[in-house]
């Protein structure tokens, strides 16, 4: 490994935006997932948006060029 640093688990965490629990990349960007009460809550830099359940959030994830079933980051609820 010449000249690569490895990142800690805390350096990774740290990166992460606060309170998200999954990313996926986008048309525009990434989307970042937050949990919101009984719903879900995202953003992709240009807009944001809500969901009320994990089956609309999914729709507005492929809607936004992301695929729901591969985050870069975190995971969803599965139901």
């Amino acid at each position: 490994m010449d000249g690569c640093k490895l990142k800690t688990l805390k350096q990774i965490l740290e990166g992460l935006p606060k309170g998200s629990i999954a990313g996926f990349d986008g048309d525009e960007g990434e989307i970042v997932v937050y949990k919101q009460g009984t719903g879900f809550y995202g953003d992709d830099g240009e807009s944001d948006f809500k969901a009320k359940n994990v089956k609309e959030l999914k729709s507005k994830i492929k809607a936004m060029g992301g695929n729901p079933n591969k985050p870069s980051f975190g995971e969803l609820p599965k139901k």
